[in-house]
């Protein structure tokens, strides 16, 4: 088939969705198909500059500008039925774009089906943030691209479920868990005093880190030897906001390293003990998946949508958003005082890696989602 993946965004700074689409780019080609990306110049200076930081991942792109001329003038309308007259299949990434309902209506025009996957989008506590643009958003305009989409992926069995109250009777929903490569090696627990935590992702309010440090700070205060590294970019204002919350006997426990990548990143895996990730909303959060196949465990938020993959393979403890910072400190001292659940709980998360977070397993319920549409 020619598959069209179609996403507003692949800059860096819209998080976790760019990279899926990296990966099921590489899947859909995997699985024997033409993949080929439809984006916009969002976050790049120019659609040349674009093009050049992605052209080494897709070797077929197609890069809009989207302004109100093009849109008036119909510009807009005929350059996609142009570009997906090829297509067999459209794989629609996020919402409350308008990109959205211009891809939903050519899409329709000419008979392509199409699949929305709203990375979370859908989720309650997604909604709750900037409700009534979105409620208007979304009855005025939203509503059309998911009521013709042919099908929805979600990443999870709860992605689906939170979503189904935002969402007309009768949809097809199919269930794509995210996957990563498994890493050669993985975490070998020595014992040494420190109990080594880490955050790795986007610095952004959503993550909880706030309620995270001050729960770190008060661990320290309270005579626990525990070091915290803070991994990832985020705006600078925002980050020296949580940097005033760590008191100066606590700066050298707890540090921002900035962003890491490729043997950098791993090394921050395998250098650490435990995984915690706070956040107040969160759709897969892929660095779950990816601290897990290192053979790390994980303390998350149940408003994570991963946690059931970590409750269900006792990889690690799933924490009450609504007493967090309380459920925090005591899943950090319960590993701080028992080294060897750590390491029993590291085993478990790289053996559920293996078998339901890989890339692998993610190809075949991807390639099962999308043969009902050849």
């Amino acid at each position: 088939m020619n598959i069209v993946q179609i996403i507003p965004y692949m800059h860096s700074d819209a998080g976790g969705p760019p990279v899926v689409v990296k990966d099921f780019h590489r899947l859909f080609r995997e699985l024997g198909h033409n993949a080929r990306l439809i984006t916009t110049n969002w976050g790049f200076s120019d659609d040349q500059y674009a093009r050049q930081q992605l052209v080494g991942i897709f070797d077929n792109i197609d890069i809009l500008t989207i302004n109100f001329a093009s849109v008036l003038l119909g510009k807009l309308r005929l350059h996609l039925k142009a570009s997906l007259t090829n297509a067999d299949l459209i794989v629609l990434h996020t919402l409350w774009h308008p990109l959205n309902y211009f891809v939903a209506k050519a899409a329709r025009s000419i008979g392509i089906p199409y699949l929305v996957m709203p990375h979370g989008m859908l989720d309650p506590n997604s909604l709750a943030r900037k409700r009534l643009k979105k409620i208007a958003y979304k009855n005025l305009i939203e509503n059309y691209v998911l009521r013709h989409a042919s099908g929805l992926i979600f990443t999870t069995d709860l992605e689906e479920e939170l979503a189904t109250r935002a969402l007309e009777a009768g949809f097809v929903g199919h269930i794509v868990p995210l996957g990563v490569d498994l890493p050669p090696q993985a975490k070998q627990y020595e014992y040494h005093p420190d109990l080594k935590l880490l955050f790795l992702g986007r610095l952004h309010e959503k993550k909880g880190l706030d309620v995270l440090i001050k729960s770190v700070v008060k661990l320290i205060h309270r005579g626990l030897h525990i070091t915290l590294d803070i991994t990832g970019d985020g705006d600078k204002a925002y980050i020296r906001n949580l940097a005033k919350l760590i008191p100066g006997d606590c700066s050298s426990k707890i540090t921002f390293t900035g962003p890491r990548s490729g043997e950098d990143k791993s090394k921050a895996y395998l250098d650490n003990d435990l995984f915690v990730l706070s956040s107040h909303q969160e759709n897969f959060a892929i660095v779950v998946a990816e601290a897990m196949s290192y053979g790390m465990p994980v303390i998350v938020s149940d408003r994570v949508n991963t946690w059931p993959y970590v409750s269900s393979a006792n990889a690690g403890c799933v924490v009450s958003h609504d007493t967090l910072s309380q459920e925090l400190e005591v899943s950090i001292i319960g590993y701080y005082e028992n080294r060897d659940l750590l390491e029993e709980h590291g085993r478990n998360a790289r053996d559920s890696a293996q078998t339901r977070l890989s890339l692998d397993n993610t190809r075949v319920l991807l390639g099962k989602a999308i043969s009902f549409y050849e």
